[in-house]
């Protein structure tokens, strides 16, 4: 559903240009100013103004250009990338994200910062990967965590286990609290309801 459509290579390619919407058989819409869309790679390129919107998986995402491989049921949104799990409350900013749909897992990479609003949990790092499902979320990589504005962690591949309420690494950790107090932990399991 676009304003302007433009039909090239025997029907092959279609783009739309001036704003409009795409929409899948599974819940799934994409709004943009610009489309492109390959039938033989069934290729959705999306650009400019990009807002995915998953009903079936309560996820919205924003970017600068999303792709969206039908076949594969992937998403590759790419530049100021925004998603929102609407259901689980948290917010994760990347310059790239990959979403495998049928998996529920989204990797997102490039300066990701993750914003878990029910434990009031801050993470940055420069690579997540987000297993929706089972509610896990590890990082690759160099990772600093601010858990409810109290402690702050630096250490490296954390992983952190939404129902459980649970944070942990089995590398080098420094934690720092808001009295100042300095902890070096060779690793680490902290139990995020019970502060412990």
């Amino acid at each position: 559903n676009v304003s302007e459509i433009e039909i090239t290579e025997n029907g092959n390619i279609i783009k739309g240009y001036n704003g409009g919407e795409a929409y899948t058989d599974d819940g799934m819409s994409i709004s943009a100013n610009n489309f492109e869309y390959n039938k033989i790679k069934t290729l959705l390129v999306a650009n400019e103004n990009v807002k995915l919107n998953d009903q079936e998986q309560n996820l919205n995402i924003t970017a600068d250009e999303i792709s969206y491989q039908k076949n594969k049921e992937n998403i590759v949104a790419r530049g100021n990338v925004t998603i929102i799990d609407i259901e689980k409350n948290i917010l994760i900013k990347a310059n790239e994200i990959l979403y495998f749909k049928d998996l529920e897992k989204i990797i997102a990479t490039g300066k990701v910062f993750l914003n878990d609003m029910n434990n009031n949990i801050l993470i940055k790092t420069e690579k997540i990967s987000y297993l929706k499902k089972i509610s896990k979320i590890y990082t690759e990589g160099v990772t600093t965590a601010e858990v409810h504005s109290k402690y702050d962690f630096e250490s490296q591949d954390v992983i952190f286990l939404e129902d459980k309420k649970e944070l942990k690494s089995s590398k080098n950790t420094i934690i720092k609290d808001k009295n100042f107090s300095l902890y070096k932990l060779g690793s680490f399991v902290y139990e995020i309801e019970n502060e412990f």
